[in-house]
């Protein structure tokens, strides 16, 4: 069935701090991400929301004067690409991520559970309806 929606775009430091709210108070332990509206495209150091046909759109996430900046990304983020069992990868795609008790923002390959098995069963959507 298709409901429309799309990965969300969280705008503002109080939706934020709503959204982890949300997950937080639902008591499941089983998710540890969840993919969320924003990427980068490949080559480019930007991350950005995309609207409901994938386009960047608005300021960086992770540069300059974004909410994001100061009080979401996790500590050494984003950092572009990681490695697995000796194995690299861009990461393309904005993800929030249970690190240490905390959800912050992160990136992540576009196929997270693909390329880590590990996190099979462990990713949720979050989902956005007008």
């Amino acid at each position: 069935m298709q409901a429309g929606g799309y990965l969300a775009r969280i705008n503002s430091q109080e939706e934020y701090e709503s959204i982890v709210n949300l997950i937080t108070s639902s008591g499941s332990s089983d998710i540890i991400l969840y993919q969320i509206g924003g990427r980068r495209d490949a080559g480019s150091q930007d991350y950005y929301w995309v609207n409901e046909n994938n386009e960047l759109y608005g300021e960086s996430l992770n540069n300059g004067d974004s909410w994001t900046v100061a009080t979401a990304w996790m500590d050494g983020e984003p950092s572009y690409s990681d490695s697995y069992n000796g194995n690299s990868i861009d990461e393309t795609c904005l993800v929030l991520y249970s690190y240490q008790g905390n959800w912050e923002l992160n990136d992540s390959a576009d196929d997270i559970v693909g390329w880590y098995p590990p996190d099979a069963g462990k990713v949720g959507y979050i989902i956005e309806f007008e």
